[in-house]
Order: structure tokens, then sequence, then C-alpha cells
């Protein structure tokens, strides 16, 4: 099913064409990023999309999305609050002791 990931990847690249660096093209960057990362239905069956049906495909198409991302957005983060969801899921304040990653419990 490339067609569905090309269709939606061309719509994006409209918007941002048509409404460069607005919220609309913000929005036009994350569904873009999230369609080329892409995603595998459910079941042993299940189709899979994007990055998820072809690595070699889309991963170029990621990088170049994400770069140009970053350079329209600059104050606009996703790496930034996920990197700190990553290292503190639960949302622990920073203290001075050092226990077990910094945080303590």
């Amino acid at each position: 099913m490339d067609a569905n990931v090309e269709l939606a990847i061309s719509w994006y690249d409209k918007m941002l064409e048509e409404f460069p660096k607005t919220n609309a093209s913000e929005i036009a960057y994350r569904r873009k990023l999230f369609t080329l990362l892409g995603w595998k239905e459910a079941g042993r069956d299940g189709e899979s999309y994007g990055a998820f049906a072809d690595f070699r495909k889309y991963i170029p198409q990621i990088l170049e999305t994400f770069t140009s991302y970053e350079k329209d957005f600059p104050e606009v983060s996703i790496c930034k609050d996920s990197v700190i969801k990553l290292h503190n899921p639960i949302g622990f304040k920073k203290t001075g002791i050092t226990q077990k990653n910094g945080y303590k419990l």
C-alpha cells in the first residue's frame, strides 16, 4: 500500500509549500514524519507502511524532513520532550543526590 503513504506525503508537501512557517506547516511536518516512520497493522497478515515496510526507501526522506522541520521551527523540538520522558517517564524531579540516574524515588 505504498500508494497511501505516497499520497499522504504529497499532501503534506503541498501544505508545507503553500503555508510555510505557519501552524499548519508545523502540523504537516509532524504528520509527514509520522507517516514516513510508518506503522504495522495488527494481526498476522497486517500490512506495514512507511519505514516499517521499506526502511531503505523512507529513511532518507525521514532525515530530510526532520532537518527541514528543525530549520523552519528551531524553537520547537519534538525530541527534547521525548528524551526527557524516556529518561524520566514518571516525572521525578532531579535532586542533588545521585540515586538511580540522579532521580530521588
